[in-house]
């Protein structure tokens, strides 16, 4: 009987302990997720401007407060965010660090959108030769080694992005060390719809280049092996940390509108 009872009341605290347990986690993932209630007293401040003109709906502000917090909370910090006029908006950040307040900028208004061209199938001949055709556009390939401040660029003829077209959805981007261990890539999982659409495209153009642009530019151009289905791919970028991390949050949380830098100062 004693046992019985020890058992009971052992059992009992352990759920008490795991309720309380999930209690804290709720909380703490909840206040990790909020906006803070007032500007920090230190820290940095962005101002934007939000271009409402390509908004889709009536809910473009509000959806791009929430992927601007987002983004800053995946970087590991809460922000405080300020209406200035309707298009205009000030993004308060408790970030002292100057290396970290420079790079954090971008979260505050870079648009984030994935996209896949093909590359032209006489690239090297056009590009050597200072020619273009129609239908297609010259965009940069941007390599950047780990650990350094100046990027390689090499241009591409890349299809002209359809008007119409959704765009590609990340559903979840995750940083890995390169194969060579010097940098680091980014692994991704589209979104069901975008996967269909990234399945077709490799599906139908094995052989080809596809160039794997953000914002207007190329992050890589690998060449299509063969069908990949399930949406999942690497983006072999070999950057180093901090920025696969910034490209990561980027492709995970674009901005639903375009948007520019007004100001950024420290406090």
């Amino acid at each position: 009987m004693t046992n019985s009872k020890t058992l009971a009341i052992s059992a009992g605290l352990l759920a008490g302990v795991l309720l309380l347990v999930a209690f804290w986690l709720y909380v703490g993932n909840r206040v990790g997720r909020s906006l803070l209630s007032k500007p920090p007293e230190h820290g940095v401040t962005f101002t934007i401007e939000a271009d409402l003109s390509d908004a889709q709906g009536t809910n473009a502000v509000p959806e791009l407060k929430e992927a601007i917090r987002k983004r800053f909370d995946k970087f590991g910090t809460r922000i405080f965010w300020e209406p200035i006029t309707q298009t205009q908006f000030r993004v308060h950040a408790p970030i002292v660090d100057k290396n970290a307040a420079k790079e954090a900028q971008d979260l505050a208004w870079r648009r984030g959108l994935l996209d896949f061209r093909l590359v032209h199938p006489d690239n090297e001949n056009l590009i050597s030769q200072g020619k273009t055709e129609e239908g297609y556009e010259l965009l940069q390939l941007r390599t950047l080694r780990p650990g350094s401040q100046t990027a390689n660029e090499s241009p591409l003829l890349v299809k002209v992005a359809e008007e119409g077209v959704p765009p590609i959805r990340v559903q979840q981007a995750l940083i890995l060390q390169s194969s060579g261990g010097r940098g680091y890539d980014i692994s991704i999982r589209l979104t069901p719809e975008s996967s269909d659409a990234f399945a077709k495209v490799t599906r139908e153009h094995v052989g080809r280049q596809l160039a794997i642009v953000v914002d207007g530019v190329v992050l890589a151009a690998p060449r299509i092996q063969s069908e990949i289905p399930g949406g999942n791919a690497i983006i072999s970028a070999n950057l180093d940390n901090l920025r696969a991390h910034l490209l990561a949050i980027f492709m995970e949380c674009p901005l639903p509108v375009s948007a520019r830098l007004l100001e950024a100062k420290s406090f």
